[in-house]
């Protein structure tokens, strides 16, 4: 207790000191430090810190380790919903007010203030400099606007919060004033002085931009920023009790965050140009109440944005009676750290007291960590604007220059100041905003006139009788608005109460629509209508509309014609019109017509087309029906009023269209009408500015009986403009009146008669909300912190190949994005800056999954220059070599160099991750085990129980994705490592034979599941082609072989549900949620089953397993003992971190599948619920969307679902660049790159060995897969498990995405298929057809032939779509003085006996006792050659290098069998000189299985001959002169069947170049047969004679 009174006795001193101290205050105003400033500093902290924590956050309120979606940042927290709502006013002196500021490094920068007051007063501030050229509102220097509707819009401005702190949507499209400044005296501009621009100086020019905001940084709230510079300033101030009451309640109400203002922009009518303004945002309020409401004395405002991305906002206020002197601000980083100013060095007494702007000056600020200096120069005079009326307040507004740590940037400042000075214009008073009742405050009548307080409720009358009951409280002069009564929403019910059968008709029609009942809905609809419509009406309901008219209008009432008007509820609203969707029923005369009209109205509720409208846009099949019964008048002139440009939504042009007669000619297109276009100034002022004559050539009139007519209009009429100019300008002003009565653009109905103005009917201007295309496209798109970031599709484009749903993006991009920052804080010991909802690390762009370079692995550098740990770590997402240097630049100066003891921790860290992986996948199957959703919805009966459960589903998501990354990061350290230790320290240069033998070690790989699918598949053909009737299933179509799987026979049934079972969550971009994985739809897996089978001669196994010993001896660059021993130990973890890679990626996909099944569910629920029209739409929908649309059914998120799905295949046909610099940007269609031969040559990154010829097929997309034939050479951007059907089939691979580990690399070596990833820009060089050749080894698909011949190319004895893929070798003749010297292309590292080209196992150089028995021709080995015969001249040739021998090949046999026979002797004279044929090298095909021994003796000589080689090496070898042979076949022949195709090779026999006599067309048509038996060598080389003489085709063998 003592201390208490204690601490009690200790202030009151502390108060009385304070209280009798003397302040000396500079300028009257600026309280200085006295004696007690310290002591009270300690306390004033304490006091904050104390209060900082008693209160909760106002923003981020995120845990990524919370068991909770919304704490996870799936979905935006309550606090930010709450921080971004409109702020209530209630006090005069309170507003709610946000900025938005940024600029660009081309001169460009914006300023945007809009601040909401009471009494529907809004201050809005906009100043725009493009090219040097300052734009600015046309009515400043003042700011006020009166009559402003609710939110964010103001004038030709709209602002709207689509996500609160993460989208925001910025419009506008009207005028501004070229800015032209002029100064003025002190007496004119008050106490401080003012320059402004005058509102007559500069030139109107129209401005239209439409910008969406993305954040950089989190919110960061302003009261964060009160502890340490807060305290500082209520120290200098007098401690009177009434200053502690104040300060106990003094609150900085607001926050800051730091992003990019990103669309289009158009200046003066020239072409929209693409901006990106960084900068920062504001949202702050005041209640009126507190230390805030005290009269400010001044303001200094500094927002800057550097070239570097770094961005600062720095406030400085002063308020007389209060805190004299308060410096705050934020400062973001280029590390995107962003962090409260701890201390800064202004001083408002020393800057620009008096008014007078500094051109220069400098201010030094502190973060915390590291003291700034920024220095501003200013670029021209500065700007004012007054505030409030009379004005009471000066800003003025200074463009500067500005350099912050040696970084250029651009600043915008703001020097307020109070202003007593005149004011030449007057205040105004708003009018009250028209705004409808809620239904519980009004009674519920059948039937009341418009001018009765309960028709302005909508949901009881509909919207348009509604709008008419407003337009009634109007006090307009000069407007008449017809009388009538409306028949309420309640009085349609009792109509159907009391006739059962009318209302199951109606419900009937709602069951059809949802899809709950079978029914033609065009029928069910036009039933309903005419049941309706027959029906008699409630006598009730006739006997109180009759009274109510009688009323109005007395006894003569049924003389009278009356128009009767459907009025739906949700019609006419602020989303969605209805125009025309509901009967109209002019000229009503009497009690039957006006009857009928009434039936007719209720029963057009029902129309097929109004029905669709709403289901279309999501709304209630069945909402209610109101009618209006209007008085109907006798209108000469009528038409339709926009009181802003429908097309642009120009607030400086109303548009008019008028017409004789009624004006139902003009509202259904009937006629032309006339067109006036009348301008409005800032100020109201109206002026007509064009009009165009229509033909008008009818009119609709009233009749006399009853209802209407069309008429002919008189051609002199119909020449002559049907509205005055007079009458024009009076409607224009009618219309600038209803704008500011109810807020917003309106859409006016109009009639005139006897000069007297009618409006029958005015709704809001829906079409102006629109999203543009741009806007679509952007909207997910992650902010860029600088115009030069360094992005990449290279590894998440094989997952994600093409534009994934909103849905994906707010789901599984999303827990990435959120697993991203826990694998950092787990590895750096760091928690990200950022919220995940800014995509920092996986950016998204035109809907595309991407990954930022400078923010994942190169801001970890641990050397100042490249080493090879770098290099490694591109190779993993890249796979191969990128030039990063500018990104590695850009990363170290943002980020610097890893300290040691960062360096040590992300080793331990690894190292951690590393040892606990096995506990990654155990956890991960565990979770995969417990994990349970609804995916049927039985426990979920509402759309609305089931998206709950489903979000509360999320958290599962995220740890088992979290467990997939980790395993992958794991796997991915230790293929670095394996590169490393491959490297021997950068011994080894990082090149082809590096790619090759990293391939090779990788290729040894196997246990991947995603390899498990093609060999069940695999295993499923054979089962299949088994069968006796095979030739049924391969004829079918596929749902007819659909049916012949699950029916014909039982074991196939079985095998084949087994599999779906097993693999059938799988699918082709199958970790979007739009992608249908083979469960749902297993027709494309049915056709690759049918492509299989009638290619069965390709069904078998894949290749085995390679130990380590076996692949070490195959690598191609030298390594040391130790290397070799640490590759040995790392390759089983390599080998181990790939399965248990696949391991949980398949348990990842089956988790999205589950959710996939989840979400169509809950599509499916809100069709029957009338919510969607289509189930697919589910996917376009962003989490936050689909509770908006749960809660609201608003018609403006159905329509945007709508326009994305429409815009997703355009999308998907964009490119990128493998590594995009700067702005993301599609590519253009590049020229494919020819070599010095002219073939067309790309290349890429080997992943898996072999060369092999065949023909192109270039698949853009799943479905042109469908067209693969057998050994046809994929070409396609990416692959996933989606394509893995298709590899049994194929004969290479290569793709435009992908590394060494990736999805179409694992597979392709499973296969042993040669495979080159990392071709950028083949899918537009080649095109399907096309014959190339595939180097595995070198990197490289070449065409030698186009898809379409050549009309003079010779007759061909075999098609392309038949041509083997190996023919024999045929030599070119040569003129030789004497007998032509054989050559023989061997590697110049062989210096006697030809040795094999590449590696042959000893397992593979068996071979089974069953191949000796084929006879083989036989041929003497020739004998080296002394003489380097002389060099023949280069010729362009496919093959212009030859592969390195290798190292570890094993010795040749000594005699090595060749098919050589003798050449005649007419063949050893000296031939005659012949030309050579430029004919490319073909291949030989397989032989068949029977070729006889009689075949085989003597080839047949090939037409064609090949050209000379490239380069001539020298011969090993010398053919005697008594035994010239002939062209022999090739040895190296690969068969398309082979699991690793073997490359072409000319070492194990020579050529000579003796002549061939011209011999006969041999036609060949030769079909492989399967021998799965035989252990297939991954070489060229063939291993025995048998297999030698197995290459060669049956009629040779002959």
């Amino acid at each position: 207790m003592w201390l208490i009174w204690t601490a009690l006795l200790a202030l009151a001193v502390l108060v009385a000191l304070g209280y009798l101290e003397k302040k000396y205050k500079r300028c009257g105003v600026y309280t200085q430090p006295g004696i007690c400033y310290n002591l009270k500093r300690l306390l004033a902290r304490a006091h904050f810190q104390f209060v900082r924590l008693r209160r909760s956050p106002r923003v981020n309120n995120y845990n990524l380790y919370a068991d909770d979606y919304v704490k996870q940042s799936f979905v935006p927290s309550p606090e930010d919903e709450d921080a971004e709502s409109l702020r209530p006013l209630a006090e005069p002196e309170s507003h709610d007010g946000i900025t938005f500021f940024g600029s660009d490094c081309e001169g460009r920068q914006l300023l945007i203030r809009l601040v909401r007051r009471t009494g529907r007063e809004t201050e809005l501030l906009l100043l725009l400099q493009v090219n040097g050229q300052l734009y600015q509102l046309p009515g400043m220097p003042d700011t006020t606007i009166y009559n402003t509707g609710s939110g964010w819009r103001a004038g030709a401005l709209a602002i709207e919060c689509v996500l609160p702190m993460r989208l925001w949507r910025i419009s506008y499209r009207g005028q501004l004033r070229r800015c032209v400044t002029s100064q003025e005296g002190p007496e004119e501009a008050g106490d401080a002085g003012a320059t402004y621009a005058s509102p007559s100086a500069g030139e109107l020019v129209p401005v239209q931009f439409s910008l969406l905001w993305q954040p950089l940084s989190a919110p960061c709230d302003l009261r964060e920023c009160e502890t340490d510079l807060m305290a500082r300033a209520v120290a200098c101030e007098l401690w009177t009790p009434e200053f502690l009451s104040l300060m106990g309640s003094f609150s900085l109400d607001g926050y800051a965050q730091f992003g990019c203002m990103r669309g289009q922009l158009t200046v003066a009518g020239g072409a929209p140009e693409e901006v990106f303004l960084r900068g920062p945002r504001q949202h702050r309020w005041s209640d009126g109440e507190g230390p805030q409401a005290a009269p400010r004395h001044r303001s200094l405002r500094l927002q800057a944005r550097m070239a570097d991305g770094s961005q600062l906002l720095l406030a400085a206020d002063s308020w007389r009676g209060g805190i004299s002197h308060l410096v705050y601000g934020v400062y973001m980083g280029a590390n995107l750290h962003m962090s409260p100013i701890k201390s800064c060095n202004i001083s408002l007494p020393d800057l620009a007291e008096e008014g007078d702007i500094p051109s220069i000056f400098n201010v030094i600020f502190s973060d915390g960590k590291k003291e700034h200096a920024i220095a501003c120069i200013a670029t021209g005079s500065p700007i004012s604007s007054f505030s409030e009326r009379p004005w009471r307040w000066i800003n003025k507004l200074q463009v500067a220059d500005t350099c912050l740590d040696g970084v250029q940037g651009t600043a915008i400042l703001e020097f307020g100041y109070r202003y007593s000075g005149p004011c030449p214009l007057r205040p105004e008073i708003s009018l009250p905003l028209l705004v409808g009742s809620e239904l519980s405050a009004v009674e519920p009548r059948r039937v009341v006139s418009l001018a009765d307080p309960a028709c302005r409720c909508e949901a009881l009358v509909g919207g348009k009788a509604c709008s008419l009951a407003l337009l009634t409280e109007l006090d307009l002069a000069e407007v008449v608005v017809p009388r009538g009564a409306v028949v309420t929403a309640e009085g349609y019910r009792h109509q159907l109460q009391h006739q059962p059968e009318l209302r199951r008709a109606a419900e009937r029609v709602v069951r059809v629509s949802a899809g709950l009942e079978e029914g033609d809905l065009s029928q069910v609809c036009d039933s309903t209508v005419q049941e309706i419509q027959n029906a008699p009406v409630s006598q009730q309901i006739i006997e109180e509309l009759e009274a109510l008219l009688e009323e109005q209008f007395g006894k003569t009432w049924p003389e009278m014609r009356f128009a009767v008007r459907s009025s739906a509820l949700g019609e006419d609203g602020e989303e969605l019109s209805s125009a025309g969707q509901n009967a109209t029923v002019l000229g009503c005369r009497g009690r039957d017509q006006l009857r009928a009209g009434l039936a007719q109205c209720w029963g057009s509720l029902f129309a097929p087309h109004s029905v669709q409208y709403r289901r279309q846009h999501g709304q209630h099949i069945h909402p209610g029906m109101a009618v209006v019964v209007q008085q109907m008048v006798a209108s000469e002139v009528s038409g339709v009023m926009f009181t802003r440009d429908p097309v642009t939504g120009d607030p400086s042009q109303i548009s008019i269209t008028a017409s004789y007669g009624l004006g139902e000619s003009v509202v259904s297109a009937k006629v032309d009408p006339d067109t006036i276009t009348v301008s409005r100034s800032h100020t109201d002022e109206l002026a007509v500015s064009s009009r165009h004559l229509g033909t008008k050539q009818i009119q609709t009139v009233m009749t006399a009986a009853g209802g209407t007519a069309e008429v002919p209009i008189d051609s002199s009429a119909a020449a002559a403009g049907c509205l005055s100019d007079s009458a024009a300008l009076r409607l224009a002003r009618i219309g600038v009146q209803l704008e500011s009565a109810f807020g917003g653009p309106r859409d006016v109905e109009w009639a005139i008669s006897k000069d007297q103005i009618f409006l029958l009917q005015s709704r809001p201007v829906t079409s102006l909300a629109g999203w543009s295309e741009p806007e679509l496209t952007h909207e997910n798109d992650a902010a860029l912190l600088t115009d030069h970031e360094c992005i990449t599709g290279a590894n998440t484009g094989e997952v994600l190949p093409n534009a994934i749903s909103p849905l994906s993006m707010d789901t599984i991009a999303r827990g990435m994005e959120i697993v991203s920052d826990t694998l950092r804080a787990f590895l750096m010991g760091v928690e990200n800056p950022c919220p995940p909802y800014t995509g920092q690390y996986f950016p998204i762009t035109h809907f595309r999954y991407m990954i930022d370079v400078t923010r994942t692995f190169m801001s970890s550098v641990q050397s100042w220059e490249e080493d090879d740990v770098e290099r490694a770590s591109a190779m993993t997402i890249f796979g191969h070599l990128v030039d990063l240097k500018e990104a590695r630049a850009t990363a170290i100066r943002r980020y610097g160099v890893l300290s040691r003891y960062s360096s040590i921790h992300q080793q331990v860290s690894a190292a951690r991750l590393a040892w606990g992986c096995s506990g990654l996948v155990k956890r991960a199957q565990e979770q995969f085990g417990r994990f349970r959703i609804d995916t049927d919805g039985q426990r979920s009966r509402t759309a609305q129980q089931l998206f709950r459960h489903i979000c509360g589903q999320l958290p599962q998501l995220k740890q088992i994705t979290e467990d997939h990354v980790f395993c992958t990061t794991t796997g991915n350290m230790l293929q670095i490592a394996l590169l490393v230790t491959l490297s021997e320290n950068g011994q080894n240069a990082w090149n082809q034979d590096m790619f090759s033998s990293f391939a090779v070690l990788l290729s040894s790989c196997s246990g991947a599941e995603s390899a498990e699918v093609p060999s069940s598949l695999k295993r499923l053909s054979r089962l299949i082609a088994a069968t006796e009737d095979a030739d049924e299933f391969v004829s079918a179509s596929p749902e007819e072989a659909l049916v012949w799987l699950k029916t014909k026979h039982t074991v196939v049934a079985v095998t084949f549900k087994d599999f779906l079972a097993t693999h059938g969550h799988r699918a082709v971009a199958e970790m979007d949620m739009l992608s249908t994985p083979w469960e749902l739809d297993p027709r494309p897996l049915v056709a690759t089953l049918q492509t299989m089978v009638k290619n069965a001669d390709s069904l078998e196994d894949s290749k085995a397993e390679v130990d380590v010993t076996q692949a070490l001896d195959q690598l191609k660059v030298t390594v040391s003992s130790r290397s070799r021993k640490g590759l040995a130990f790392l390759l089983p973890y390599v080998r181990q971190g790939v399965v248990r890679r696949e391991c949980t990626k398949s348990l990842l996909v089956r988790v999205h599948h589950q959710f996939r099944l989840a979400f169509r569910r809950l599509g499916q629920l809100m069709v029957h619920e009338g919510r969607l029209p289509d189930a697919e739409l589910v996917h376009f929908l962003t989490l936050r969307e689909l509770q908006n649309l749960l809660d609201t059914r608003s018609p403006a998120i159905v329509i945007k679902a709508s326009r994305r799905r429409r815009l997703l295949p355009k999308l998907n046909q964009l490119k990128f660049a493998e590594v995009i610099r700067g702005i993301p940007r599609p590519l253009p269609v590049q020229e494919p790159v020819r070599s010095a031969d002219g073939l067309v040559v790309v290349r890429g990154t080997p992943v898996c060995q072999g060369r092999v010829q065949g023909t192109a097929r270039v698949a853009r997309c799943i479905a042109d897969a469908a067209q693969i034939q057998r050994d046809d050479i994929l070409i396609t951007h990416a692959t996933d498990i989606g394509w893995s059907p298709y590899f049994p089939v194929l004969g290479g691979v290569v793709t435009e995405l992908g590394g060494l580990i990736s999805h179409g690399a694992v597979v392709a070596r499973e296969y042993g298929l040669p495979c080159v990833v990392g071709a950028t820009g083949a899918t537009d060089a080649f095109q399907s057809g096309d014959t190339v050749i595939l180097d595995g080894a070198l990197g490289t698909i070449t065409r030698i032939a186009s898809a379409q011949p050549e009309s003079e190319d010779s007759e061909k004895t075999e098609t392309q779509a038949d041509a083997p893929r190996y023919e024999p070798e045929k030599p070119t003749p040569k003129p030789q003085a004497e007998t032509p010297k054989p050559q023989v292309e061997t590697p110049k590292a062989q210096d006697k006996t030809p040795k094999p080209q590449a590696e042959t196992s000893k397992a593979e150089a068996k071979t089974p006792e069953s191949e000796p028995k084929t006879p083989k021709p036989q041929t003497e080995t020739p004998k080296p050659r002394a003489e380097t015969p002389k060099p023949q001249p280069a010729t362009p040739k496919l093959q212009a290098e030859t592969p390195k021998p290798e190292a570890n090949t094993p010795e040749p046999e000594a005699k090595t069998p060749k098919p050589q026979t003798e050449t005649p002797k007419s063949q050893a004279e000296t031939p005659k000189p012949q030309p050579a044929t430029p004919k490319l090298q073909a291949e030989t095909p397989k032989p068949d299985a029977n070729t006889s021994v009689s075949e085989a003796k003597t080839p047949k000589p090939q037409t064609e001959t090949p050209k000379p080689q490239a380069e001539t090496l020298k011969p090993q070898v010398q053919t005697p002169k008594s035994q010239a042979t002939t062209p022999q076949l090739q040895a190296g022949t690969h068969k398309p069947h082979v699991d690793t195709p073997r490359p072409q090779t000319e070492t194990s026999r020579p050529q000579t170049d003796t002549p061939t006599p011209q011999p006969r067309t041999l036609k060949l048509d030769v079909k492989p047969e399967p021998q799965s038996q035989i252990a297939k060598p991954q070489t060229g080389v063939p291993n025995s004679r048998a297999e030698a003489t197995e290459d060669m085709p049956k009629q040779l063998r002959e």
